[in-house]
């Protein structure tokens, strides 16, 4: 998962670069670990991310929060240094999403077959 945090993270400026200038894109998430009291971070996606300058971003929480202090559909401000994926949609696959494919051999067989189907090879970006 370090490794999938640290591609995600390296891949940062095409997802951006692709946010302005990418045809048939939508659906721009980034993943953001949020700290919380009791299990050090928890990892939420944050629907229509925004640079608001000096490495602060701000996004809509976009699934429900089981340990963070954070209200699904709120705005939640954050650094750069939080994002540990980001994911889009292109022609009607998910382009980046390391920490999902990072977890694929973790996952129900049939599972994991219906999500390798949804991805986008990564050098399509």
């Amino acid at each position: 998962m370090i490794a999938a945090i640290q591609k995600a993270r390296a891949t940062l400026p095409l997802f951006w670069s692709a946010m302005e200038n990418a045809p048939n894109a939508a659906n721009f998430s980034l993943k953001v670990a949020v700290p919380t009291n009791d299990v050090g971070a928890e990892h939420i996606w944050m629907n229509a991310p925004r640079k608001l300058g000096d490495g602060r971003y701000v996004g809509i929480v976009a699934n429900e929060p089981i340990h963070a202090e954070l209200s699904y559909g709120a705005a939640h401000e954050f650094s750069e240094d939080a994002i540990t994926d980001w994911v889009f949609i292109r022609n009607g696959l998910i382009e980046g999403g390391y920490t999902i494919r990072a977890m694929l051999d973790h996952m129900d067989e049939d599972d994991a077959k219906a999500m390798r189907a949804q991805l986008a090879p990564l050098h399509e970006l």
